[in-house]
């Protein structure tokens, strides 16, 4: 579970550090968090199908996102959003389906190992605080993309729920580590 606590960890909370408004350094960049879930997933995959299921969006967005954070440091991906918003809208939507996916099989997959093991990990209150951050995310999304003045708010209120789901998935992972299920 720790490795799952560490990938979403670094999947959700973005820093990005911006030079000559070309090069975008991801601090916490997205495919290490990825790696720490695929890794997350490969532990948990005996205690439930639905870990095994979410690997391979898992993978596709791990290679993603490796392309990402070298089109963001070598200045590429600034000079594409600049042609191609459209783009850049219908294919962030697909990374959003994507990652929502996966996302939702890992929660699933803890509410399964919960029941398997027949402890209270608060699985069920991780679910409801990952509804949360999926409808912020998505709301999230399409403000920036439709009302850019809003988005500051919608992107502020995502970051409390964001941290909300953080801090309920760190419980959940800590009540598995008590009862000494990972």
């Amino acid at each position: 579970m720790k490795n799952i606590m560490f990938g979403f960890l670094f999947v959700i909370l973005n820093f990005n550090l911006t030079f000559n408004n070309d090069i975008i350094l991801n601090v916490l960049p997205n495919f290490v968090g990825y790696w720490f879930l695929l890794k997350g997933l490969n532990e948990l995959r005996p205690h439930s199908t639905l870990f095994e299921k979410a690997m391979p969006y898992a993978k596709v967005l791990f290679f993603y996102y490796i392309l990402d954070f070298v089109a963001n440091i070598t200045g590429i991906a600034s000079k594409l959003l600049k042609q191609y918003v459209l783009w850049g809208f219908g294919f962030g939507l697909v990374l959003i389906i994507i990652s929502l996916f996966c996302s939702q099989l890992i929660m699933k997959g803890i509410m399964e190992m919960e029941a398997k093991f027949q402890c209270k990990a608060g699985a069920e209150k991780l679910y409801r605080a990952w509804n949360s951050y999926a409808i912020g995310l998505v709301i999230s999304f399409f403000l920036v993309y439709f009302l850019p003045g809003l988005s500051v708010i919608g992107l502020l209120v995502s970051l409390i729920i964001n941290i909300y789901f953080l801090i309920t998935l760190n419980k959940t992972k800590n009540e598995f580590t008590a009862v000494s299920i990972y």
